[in-house]
């Protein structure tokens, strides 16, 4: 999970995107990624969207008080 975290902030577009959906495959024991994605939220449609699914599949309750619905 740490090296994942870190790929959310490569430079390559892919490889985020990529990173979120795999967090999320990963579920509650990826829990450390969750601020992380919570930063992504703030990024391009794509990786929001695939950060918000991995939220909350990770963490519901802390998607949900990201305003993800």
């Amino acid at each position: 999970v740490p090296v994942l975290i870190e790929g959310l902030k490569d430079d390559d577009k892919l490889v985020r995107d990529g990173v979120a959906v795999a967090l999320g495959r990963i579920g509650p024991d990826a829990k450390a990624a969750v601020p992380a994605l919570i930063e992504a939220l703030a990024s391009g449609s794509v990786l929001r969207q695939n950060a918000a699914e991995a939220l909350k599949k990770i963490d519901p309750e802390a998607a949900k008080e990201a305003g993800v619905e």
